[in-house]
């Protein structure tokens, strides 16, 4: 009343109205509230059980807008065709290991069992996987884990099987797979190489500490070895097969430099797995293939090739040979 009207008293009708006003307040206050009100012998003000009404609001507001974004996200997971199967990326990544085994002793060359030499190769690419819905730049899902029933009962997934083999998840068309990186990333994770803890030396499993028997880097290239190539490669024959040369070849060179030898080999794919990730920064493909060297003399590349490739390229191992996979960054 006092800032309502400057006067000492109110006028009789003007604080009837306004004593109306906070019985009704009061009122609505202990009805809706479990809260008691000033007037129910809680020594809190009146305006505290409002704020506790309005705080109740608010998170009852936030749950039902959370329950809806989930069922959104759950929705949109259920509608992509592509998203109806998932799982652990290591248990995908083992059973694929599990089929190549068993795919390479079907195909072991003959009379040459045990295998002393290698004639399959495992590859494991990280890149794109496209949709062949829509624009053809989009990823097959948005980035983040997605909300899944499995066995019934809500969960996160992290990794989604795309397609195994000749079977594609859901029937429909075959997604394409764009193998690259990011030249931000290529930078962030490899431009330290050898000379201090990065994602490659996390890759292999080595934890470098500094110590008193030497640097990081020192224990890091200890244990690792760095390997740095560069080769031509010609393709696009009709048969699949590919010519390549060490170093940087051009058509001619064979006159310059009769010592530059290269080689005809045919890369044929196996099997294959693609895994989605929509949680990473990229998905993975996983393929099983043959490579044989059909041709260890070749000065010039047949007629018949449509593209050229200068393959630069980086190789890590494990110094110790504990580690199986070899990693490689082309450029």
């Amino acid at each position: 009343p006092d800032t309502l009207c400057p006067s000492p008293s109110p006028p009789p009708a003007l604080r009837h109205i306004l004593l109306n006003i906070a019985r009704n307040i009061a009122q609505t206050i202990k009805s809706n509230s479990t809260i008691p009100s000033q007037m129910s012998g809680n020594k809190r003000p009146a305006g505290s059980a409002l704020a506790g009404i309005l705080t109740k609001k608010n998170r009852e507001d936030d749950r039902a807008a959370a329950e809806q974004s989930a069922s959104s996200s759950a929705s949109a997971t259920r509608s992509n065709p592509f998203l109806h199967n998932p799982g652990s990326p290591e248990h995908m990544l083992s059973t694929f290991l599990i089929q190549s085994w068993s795919e390479a002793r079907r195909i072991v060359p003959r009379g040459k069992f045990p295998a002393t030499e290698p004639f399959v190769e495992i590859e494991a690419r990280i890149g794109i996987i496209r949709s062949p819905y829509g624009l053809h730049d989009m990823r097959i899902a948005s980035s983040g884990p997605k909300r899944v029933q499995i066995k019934g009962r809500p969960a996160i997934a992290n990794a989604f099987l795309i397609s195994s083999g000749d079977d594609v998840v859901g029937g429909g068309t075959r997604p394409t797979f764009e193998g690259s990186i990011t030249r931000s990333h290529f930078v962030h994770w490899t431009g330290g190489g050898l000379s201090e803890p990065s994602p490659i030396s996390d890759a292999f499993g080595i934890i470098a500490s500094a110590s008193t028997s030497g640097s990081e880097s020192a224990q890091i290239k200890k244990e690792l070895v760095e390997v740095d190539s560069v080769e031509t490669v010609y393709g696009g024959y009709s048969d699949d097969n590919r010519v390549a040369f060490p170093g940087e070849h051009h058509v001619g060179d064979v006159i310059t430099d009769p010592k530059k030898i290269g080689r005809m080999e045919c890369k044929a794919k196996v099997t294959g797995m693609d895994i989605a990730l929509p949680a990473a920064p990229y998905d993975v493909r996983l393929q099983l293939a043959t490579e044989k060297i059909l041709d260890k003399d070749v000065r010039e590349p047949p007629r018949g090739w449509s593209t050229k490739r200068i393959k630069r390229r980086r190789s890590y191992t494990r110094r110790d040979k504990s580690f199986a996979w070899r990693m490689d960054v082309t450029e």
